[in-house]
């Protein structure tokens, strides 16, 4: 399958038609179900490759033009009707209400006075890749009658019926409306726009700048019989003009050239005429081409190429246009210091044509870019590039290792893009260290891409945390490193910004994070994201306000993202702010009610506002869905041991929640405080002591969670059991700054 379709590509690049070069046929109805071949005198028989045909009443005179669309050139041809005759016409546009608005599927009549009539129906498609014009026009032949009837059945079961139609003219119909409107002829018949060529040449030459730029392949060439050597460009630019001794019009443009080479000279161009004589399977030889060199007096530099080099001229023209066929006699290719070939001319070109695309080449290859760009617009895709490894093995597949190798060596950067979505696919899997060494082999042969060392840089901070980097240091300062030369490559990278603030914060570098995050900011302000990280570096240096301005802006622009709303709860808790905290944290609880940590701090929240009783509804859920959720555990012992209401207190169950927190490894101050309350609950008053007074060896002295500790134990040494009262004296909720 692969093989055939290798030979039917090279068959339609060869020029070769699909249909054999079978000519148009056009066929006349002679009206008694009989039809005579017209196609010779109809001037409808074109050898073109047709494909498409649409019909429409272009000129809008009453008889029907044709359109086609073409395999080969011409693509489009219009064939304008230019019958002379006096038959009438009549023709109709449809609008549909009921039905669809272009009235697809209405059978449309029309009947002559003597009673025959005539029906069409309007079709969506009218032949192979085809849609016609909606305008249904009729031919009515020589008949004289002034009145025709016209019925219509719509697509929606609706039927009009309208009596005075007059012949030679067009009708609009609106579905329904019982007016039908008569279109006014135009004023001057519509005319297809005729393509141009700008700067064009000589008629018949085909001019065609060439973006992106392509290497030559290997020109090898004998000058004046001398030993066969590799074409040196030394010039900006080098016409290579390939001529034979038997072309009449390469002779012509030869002297032209040899008259003028002063000029193009100055002008920074030299000319370096190529001889087929010998390689083009001609009769005429090298020595037909001396002959008519030393005739000519050429004033620049002539010599003969081998047969070969015209075959990969010819492998060449294929890739780059479609048609895999010998460059006719003559062709000029325009070529620049580096080998790059910059324009082609099929034909003869003019001098005018040569001094204009001198200029034009002189610009940028955006502006360049432009100026091909046959309609002014934005790109919605980055423009293609020449495919330099597909000639790699195009030369290769032909017998040409010497040329294979030029342009593989050209392939760096599509070598690095496969290299690097390799990369992507390792990654996909888990095989990190080949995606690492797919990244690093990417930027080798393409250190200006910039994606490769971006996701080298995002993996260098995954494997950092991971076992499989042997330091995780020196894993961040190569992504640090990375990070930076994409910055140098694009200073508006959003990505990289952000990934050189995280590895500045695991580096405890608080300052330059700030500083990559806020520059991240200035790119994306919407990135709730990067508020979320600058806010939690304030946090982490006291900054409150600055910290909780950053997660507002969050919280506005994703009000439902329950991550987000517990971070700002939790904020908002810190700072003793209970109400917004428990605000934020509904919304939270409510977009993950199975979070066990949202769950938590929900809980924390209502226990400060003093909804103890929905506060256990909250401990027991995170509990619930998480039980080795220690926090958890010491909190809904805390209410069953202080709350005011008995209802809630359970002190028997709680010195057990308890006791299997601290087994499992929670002896903070909370644990500490909770275990002595209760204790204090169950009457075990020493016992209590001795937890509170070593929860409080872990507190600083002089600080509101010490005082609240002192308070409560002078009650267990009273011999009297705490009562949770306020928020502040809660020993696991956050004491505001």
């Amino acid at each position: 399958m692969r093989k055939s379709h290798s030979q039917f590509t090279t068959q339609m690049r060869q020029g070769n038609s699909f249909s054999g070069k079978e000519r148009n046929c056009a066929f006349l109805n002679l009206g008694n179900s009989q039809f005579a071949n017209v196609s010779s005198v109809s001037g409808l028989d074109f050898i073109d490759d047709a494909r498409g045909l649409a019909t429409t009443d272009w000129d809008r005179d009453g008889d029907v033009d044709l359109l086609f669309a073409n395999r080969t050139a011409p693509r489009l041809r219009y064939m304008q009707n230019e019958y002379s005759g006096n038959h009438q016409f009549v023709s109709f546009g449809l609008e549909g209400r009921e039905s669809n608005r272009d009235g697809i599927g209405a059978r449309v009549t029309v009947t002559q006075g003597d009673g025959n009539p005539i029906s069409k129906t309007l079709r969506a498609g009218s032949g192979f890749l085809s849609q016609s014009s909606k305008r249904l026009t009729f031919g009515l032949g020589a008949a004289s009658d002034n009145q025709l009837s016209l019925q219509i059945n719509w697509p929606s079961g609706q039927s009009q019926t309208f009596n005075g139609i007059k012949p030679n003219q067009h009708y609009q119909v609106i579905e329904g409306n019982s007016d039908i409107k008569v279109l006014e002829p135009r004023e001057t018949k519509p005319r297809l726009a005729r393509g141009s060529i700008p700067n064009a040449g000589n008629p018949g030459t085909v001019a065609a700048l060439c973006y992106p730029r392509m290497k030559l392949p290997i020109t090898t060439v004998r000058f004046n019989d001398q030993a066969p050597q590799q074409l040196k460009f030394t010039s900006s630019l080098t016409l290579i003009n390939l001529w034979a001794s038997w072309c009449g019009p390469c002779l012509s443009e030869l002297k032209e050239f040899s008259v003028q080479y002063d000029e193009l000279k100055n002008n920074g161009l030299e000319i370096i005429a190529l001889s087929t004589d010998g390689a083009d399977g001609k009769q005429t030889t090298a020595a037909d081409a001396a002959s008519a060199a030393a005739k000519l007096k050429l004033p620049f530099r002539w010599g003969s190429i081998d047969r070969s080099w015209l075959e990969k001229m010819t492998l060449l023209r294929g890739e780059l246009f479609g048609l895999q066929q010998p460059f006719p006699m003559p062709t000029s290719i325009l070529v620049d210091q580096k080998g790059e070939m910059r324009a082609f001319y099929l034909g003869v070109v003019s001098l005018d044509q040569l001094r204009r695309d001198i200029q034009r080449l002189d610009q940028s290859d955006i502006e360049i870019r432009k100026q091909l760009t046959p309609l002014p617009g934005q790109w919605i895709a980055v423009p293609r590039t020449i495919d330099n490894l597909k000639f790699a093995g195009v030369f290769s597949d032909n017998g040409y290792p010497d040329d294979a190798n030029q342009y593989d060596q050209l392939a760096g950067g599509q070598k690095a893009r496969q290299f690097y979505n390799a990369a992507l696919t390792s990654m996909a899997n888990n095989r990190f260290q080949d995606a690492q060494s797919q990244l690093i082999e990417a930027i080798k042969l393409d250190e200006s891409f910039a994606p490769a060392h971006l996701v080298l840089a995002n993996l260098m901070v995954k494997l950092a945390s991971t076992s499989q980097a042997a330091s995780s240091t020196r894993a961040l300062e190569f992504a640090k490193r990375e990070y930076q030369k994409t910055l140098e490559l694009d200073d508006d990278n959003f990505d990289a910004l952000v990934g050189l603030g995280n590895v500045a914060a695991r580096q405890g570098k608080v300052a330059n994070a700030m500083e990559s995050f806020e520059a991240s900011l200035q790119i994306n302000p919407d990135s709730w994201q990067v508020r979320v990280l600058l806010g939690r570096l304030y946090i982490s240096q006291k900054k409150i306000s600055e910290a909780m301005e950053q997660l507002t802006l969050a919280l506005q622009s994703q009000p439902t993202n329950g991550d987000l709303a517990a971070e700002y709860g939790a904020l908002m808790m810190q700072m003793g702010q209970y109400e917004k905290a428990i605000t934020a944290l509904r919304i939270a609880d409510d977009t993950k009610p199975n979070d066990p940590k949202i769950s938590r701090l929900f809980a924390d929240s209502l226990l400060a506002t003093g909804e103890t009783k929905t506060a256990r509804i909250k401990y027991a859920s995170a509990l619930a869905n998480n039980p080795r959720d220690l926090d958890s555990r010491i909190r809904l012992a805390w209410i069953m041991a202080t709350a005011e209401d008995e209802n809630l207190r359970d002190s028997k169950q709680a010195v057990q929640l308890v006791q299997q927190a601290i087994s499992a490894g929670s002896s903070d101050a909370a644990a500490r405080q909770t275990f002595a309350a209760a204790l204090a609950s169950e009457g075990q008053f020493q016992q209590a002591i001795q937890q509170q007074s070593a929860a409080m060896q872990m507190l600083p002295r002089r600080s509101t969670q010490f005082n609240s500790a002192t308070r409560r134990l002078e009650l267990y040494q009273a011999g009297k059991p705490y009562r949770q009262k306020d928020a502040d004296a809660i020993p696991f909720l956050p004491v505001p700054e």
